[in-house]
């Protein structure tokens, strides 16, 4: 999309680029915000692709499809779920480093300003919070998970437990 965009190419492909990517981006982010592999550091990649792309078609005046716009708005309250105090992410799911930087710009780049849900049915996750003090846990069905019941828990800026090992 953006190469057609840029090297002005015929607005039937930039079109149809734009509804693909649409497509794409409502079935990798589920119907809770989370993608759709349940990994957090994959849901922060997709999304440091799609804003771009969102800005872009709003710099050129081109219609942005609805699916992207309601994939990116989804995804932003479950990027606030799954990030601790320090504005790092989650590092369940297999997660390796925690892209503090990268969350923090994603997240200040929102508009809406969701509220982080406090359950992720579809992803899998569960956020409980009081004050400073967040715990995240992996409650996905353990078909799907690396670490069922794995849980990290921080306060403020300082993380106190979080998973440890590889998975096998």
């Amino acid at each position: 999309l953006s190469a057609a965009i840029c090297h002005g190419g015929p607005e039937r492909l930039r079109e149809e680029a734009a509804i693909r990517l649409g497509a794409a981006a409502d079935a990798v982010i589920l119907p809770d915000g989370g993608h759709a592999s349940r990994r957090p550091a994959l849901l922060v990649e997709t999304l440091s692709l799609l804003v771009p792309l969102r800005q872009l078609l709003a710099s050129q005046r081109i219609a942005i499809p609805q699916q992207l716009l309601a994939a990116i708005e989804r995804a932003m309250p479950m990027l606030r779920m799954l990030s601790h105090g320090d504005g790092a992410l989650s590092l369940l799911q297999g997660g390796a480093t925690p892209q503090q930087q990268l969350v923090k710009a994603l997240l200040a780049g929102d508009a809406i300003k969701g509220r982080a849900p406090h359950l992720a049915r579809h992803s899998g996750f569960a956020r409980l919070a009081l004050g400073t003090t967040t715990v995240l846990i992996d409650c996905g069905p353990s078909t799907l998970c690396e670490g069922t019941l794995a849980l990290e828990f921080s306060d403020g800026d300082v993380r106190i437990a979080g998973p440890c090992g590889a998975v096998r």
